[in-house]
């Protein structure tokens, strides 16, 4: 008897690229300058990416948190998503989830 296991097609792990990921980025930051604050990369692609913003006034910034679901050496990530933190004087305010990955379809969905 086939094992049962075998049976079944798993299907493969969908993970975005980078370029992928700045694609969503270029969209949520509507042309701004980027700083780049660090990228890391795993054996299966981009796993973090930070890049910063400048505010509209003075002393204010937001930040733009790309994160692939999975684990790393400091313990296990959300979803698949990039997220957003304003800062005023270097203090975070507020922050959200501004845009998730769907890993069966592949594809990205913008929250507003």
């Amino acid at each position: 008897m086939e094992n049962f296991n075998s049976q079944i097609e798993k299907k493969k792990e969908q993970i975005p690229t980078s370029e992928e990921v700045f694609v969503v980025l270029e969209k949520l930051i509507n042309g701004k300058e980027v700083h780049e604050l660090r990228k890391i990369d795993d054996e299966k692609g981009l796993y973090l990416w930070e890049i910063k913003i400048d505010g509209e006034k003075e002393g204010e910034h937001i930040e733009y948190l790309y994160r692939r679901k999975g684990s790393k050496e400091k313990g296990d990530s959300g979803p698949t998503a990039i997220h957003i933190t304003y800062f005023e004087d270097d203090f975070p305010v507020s922050g959200t989830t501004v845009a998730s990955y769907n890993e069966e379809e592949g594809s990205w969905k913008i929250i507003d």
